[in-house]
């Protein structure tokens, strides 16, 4: 509202239409964001300086709204923005942005650890950021592998995450189809070596976590809502 009293939408357009954050002149072809890269710059650079770290922090992708022509927009039909920019972000568990850097394919300006793209992301942004030893990281399937739990662990830092199937092979666990036919709800199983622990617990469907801090224990409880009885079930972890 003060916004909106204080400028027009002509005026407030036109402001952004001849905003310029470097020399256009002075173009760097390694870059795809060249044009806004200093706004990258200064968002990780106050947040280190700004934002509290706490113990449990996490990555995944978000987007940038776009709808226009442009060579880096992504369509990601599961999330609340469909099109737009895609950003790598590490957030603390209350929302507050850590890390981030846009993605631009081969020249996403993310460092090349041979893990992977997902896991290089996860890396990438922990050490960009700078975790405090201890922190515990959680990523979904896209990210989590058995060589980021390893070389998380070297630095001290915890990572838990949901494991894709293709991403078991060695792993003497059932498939998620095997998972369906031998267990029953709110069961689990897990194996581990001397650092990691692979879980794959049966809900409506399995699911597989792998951690490099944690193990199945202490199991908890869940809630389901069941429609046709039209009230809560409760299902034991065991």
């Amino acid at each position: 509202m003060f916004i909106k009293r204080a400028i027009s939408r002509d005026i407030f357009n036109n402001v952004l239409k001849f905003t310029y954050f470097v020399d256009e002149h002075d173009v760097d072809h390694t870059d795809a964001f060249w044009k806004v890269r200093p706004l990258f710059d200064q968002t990780n650079s106050s947040a280190k300086r700004l934002v509290h770290q706490s113990e449990f922090v996490s990555v995944d992708e978000t987007m940038v709204r776009y709808f226009g022509p442009h060579p880096l927009k992504q369509a990601i039909r599961e999330k609340p923005e469909r099109y737009g920019w895609k950003v790598w972000c590490l957030a603390t568990a209350e929302g507050e942005l850590l890390a981030c850097q846009p993605y631009a394919g081969l020249k996403t300006k993310i460092k090349n650890n041979g893990l992977g793209q997902g896991p290089d992301v996860v890396l990438s942004l922990s050490e960009q950021y700078g975790l405090k030893k201890g922190t515990k990281v959680a990523c979904d399937n896209l990210f989590t592998s058995f060589d980021l739990l390893d070389h998380m662990g070297e630095h001290g830092w915890g990572v838990v995450g949901t494991v894709r199937q293709n991403g078991l092979v060695g792993v003497p666990m059932p498939t998620k189809k095997q998972a369906k036919k031998e267990m029953t709800r709110g069961t689990m199983k897990s194996v581990y070596d001397n650092n990691n622990c692979v879980t794959i617990s049966m809900d409506s469907k399995a699911v597989v976590l792998a951690s490099n801090y944690n193990g199945p224990n202490p199991a908890g409880i869940l809630f389901h809502f069941k429609v046709l009885e039209f009230k809560k079930i409760k299902i034991c972890l065991k």
